[in-house]
C-alpha cells in the first residue's frame, strides 16, 4: 500500500510538472512510462541511486557503482526490465570509455539489453540500450539511430533519446541536427550537467565559443567536481583566442575543486588534443609529478602517456622515451585482440613516436586515420587526423604534419590558428616555413 502510495504521488507530481511546462505527452509515451517497472520498493531505491551515479558524468568508480546498483536491482525483481535497459547502458559505458574494452564487456552489454527488450518491446529504455550496443559497441550509427528514434517514439520527452540522437547526428557530421537535439534535451532536462556539456563540447567543435563558454560554464555549475568540462574550457581560450592566462585560471579553479590526476585521465583519455594544458606549464610541474597511475583508473596506457608528455616539455628525453615506451608495450598486447581500434591503435602511434620507433609510429598513426577518418566519423576523425599529425611532428615529418593539419582547419575541429599558435604542443612545428602560410589560409 506504502509503494502504490508513492507511486501515486509520483505520477500526480510528474503530471502537474508536464502542466507547468505545457509539455503535452502523448498517449504511446504515458504508456512507456509506466511499463518496464517494478513494485519491489528496495529494487525501485537501487534503480534509482543508479541513476544518480550515471548521471555524475561517467567517471569509471561512478559506472562501476551503478552496475551493482542495477544488478541489486534486478536480482531482486528480474522482470524490472527499466533496470535491466540501464545496467546495459552502464556495462556500455565500461566499453565505450575503455574501463574494460573487452569483447566479454560487450557480451554483458547484449545480454542486458536483450533481457530488457524480453519484458518490454515497447519501453523506451530498452531501445535506447540496444542503441548504444549498436552505437558504442560497433559504431554503427544506422542501427543505433533506428532504436533511438524508436525510442523517441514511444517517448518524445526523453532527454536522454533526444542526447542519444544528437551524439549518432554528431558523428555523422549533421552538426545542425546535433545541435537541435541536445537543446531539446536540455529543455527537457535543465539541470542535466551531462545535457550542458554535450552541448558546450558541440559548440567547442563548431567553433561558436561564447556559446561553448556559455555551456560549459553552466556544467560546471551544475557539477563543480566534475574535472573534463574544465579541460574543455581551458582548451576553448587557447581554441579562442591563445590566450593562456584565461587558461590557466581554468585549471587553477579546476585544481582547487578536483585532483590534477582526473583533469590529466580527463584530456588524455577523452577526445581531446593532449594534457599540455597542466603538463606543459611549470607552475603545475609539481601536481603533475604527484599523479599516479591510480587517478587514471583502468586506463594504464594514458598515464604512461602523460608523464611522458610532461617530461618531453622538461626536456627529460630518457625519462620520456622510458614512459611512452611502457605506453607501447601496454597498448601492445590489446591491439593483438582489437587491432581495428583506432584510438588505441593513434595513441600506440604516439608511443612510438615518443620512443622513438619511428616506422612504427607513422604505420600505426595512418592506419588509425584509414579505419577512422574525417569522413565515418566528424566528431572523433578529427581527432585522430590531429594525432597523426603529431606524431609526423615527432618523428621529424613536418611537412606531413602541416598538410595533416591544414583539412581540419576548414572542418569542425579543436584545431585553430589562435591554438596551434599558443599551445606548446606545436613548438616544434612553428619554425617549419610551411607554418605561417597554414596559420594564414585558415578562414
Amino acid at each position: 500500500a506504502e509503494l502504490g502510495e508513492v507511486f501515486r504521488l509520483q505520477s500526480e507530481i510528474a503530471e502537474r510538472v508536464t502542466t507547468a511546462l505545457d509539455v503535452a505527452l502523448r498517449a504511446p509515451e504515458r504508456a512507456a512510462l509506466a511499463a518496464g517497472g517494478t513494485r519491489n520498493p528496495d529494487a525501485y531505491d537501487f534503480y534509482l541511486r543508479g541513476n544518480e551515479y550515471v548521471g555524475r558524468g561517467n567517471e569509471r568508480s561512478d559506472v562501476l557503482a551503478a552496475i551493482d546498483l542495477y544488478e541489486r536491482a534486478v536480482a531482486l525483481d528480474s522482470t524490472f526490465a527499466s533496470a535491466q535497459a540501464r545496467l546495459a547502458r552502464a556495462e556500455a559505458a565500461m566499453y565505450w570509455f575503455y574501463y574494460d574494452h573487452s569483447p566479454e564487456r560487450l557480451e554483458r552489454v547484449k545480454r542486458a539489453a536483450d533481457a530488457a527488450l524480453r519484458l518490454g518491446s515497447d519501453l523506451a529504455e530498452a531501445r535506447i540500450a540496444l542503441g548504444y550496443y549498436y552505437y558504442w559497441g560497433y559504431l554503427d550509427y544506422d542501427r543505433a539511430l533506428r532504436e533511438f528514434e524508436t525510442a523517441r517514439r514511444l517517448q518524445p520527452s526523453n532527454s536522454d533519446v533526444l542526447g542519444a540522437i544528437g551524439y549518432v547526428e554528431r558523428r555523422r557530421g549533421r552538426w545542425d541536427q546535433a545541435v537541435a537535439r541536445f537543446r531539446e534535451a536540455i529543455q527537457v532536462d535543465p539541470v542535466s550537467q551531462q545535457r550542458a556539456f554535450d552541448l558546450g563540447d558541440t559548440y567547442l567543435t563548431l567553433r561558436n565559443y561564447p556559446e561553448a563558454e556559455k555551456q560549459l560554464d553552466r556544467t560546471i555549475q551544475l557539477a563543480p567536481d566534475w574535472a573534463k568540462p574544465y579541460g574543455y574550457k581551458a582548451m576553448l581560450y587557447l581554441m579562442w583566442t591563445g590566450d593562456r592566462q584565461r587558461a590557466r585560471a581554468v585549471i587553477g579553479q579546476a585544481m582547487s575543486r578536483v585532483s590534477t590526476g582526473r583533469l590529466a585521465r580527463a584530456l588524455m583519455t577523452a577526445d581531446a588534443i593532449s594534457a599540455s594544458v597542466i603538463s606543459a606549464d611549470s607552475i603545475y610541474y609539481p601536481a603533475s609529478d604527484a599523479v599516479r597511475a591510480d587517478a587514471f583508473e583502468a586506463d594504464t596506457g594514458a598515464y604512461y602517456l602523460f608523464k611522458a608528455e610532461a617530461a618531453h616539455y622538461r626536456s627529460q628525453r630518457d625519462v620520456e622515451r622510458a614512459y611512452a615506451d611502457s605506453a607501447r608495450r601496454f597498448l601492445q598486447p590489446r591491439l593483438l585482440v582489437q587491432p581495428d581500434d583506432a584510438k588505441r591503435l593513434v595513441h600506440y602511434g604516439l608511443a612510438c613516436a615518443r620512443s622513438g620507433r619511428t616506422a612504427e609510429a607513422v604505420q600505426a598513426g595512418r592506419r588509425a586515420t584509414a579505419l577512422l577518418p574525417l569522413s565515418a566519423d566528424a566528431a572523433s576523425g578529427p581527432f585522430i587526423q590531429t594525432y597523426l599529425a603529431q606524431i609526423y611532428m615527432l618523428t621529424g615529418r613536418l611537412d606531413e604534419a602541416v598538410a595533416t593539419l591544414r583539412p581540419l582547419l576548414t572542418f569542425p575541429s579543436w584545431i585553430t590558428p589562435a591554438e596551434l599558435t599558443s599551445d606548446p604542443l606545436w613548438a616544434p612545428l612553428q619554425s617549419h616555413p610551411g607554418f605561417a602560410s597554414l596559420v594564414a589560409a585558415a578562414p
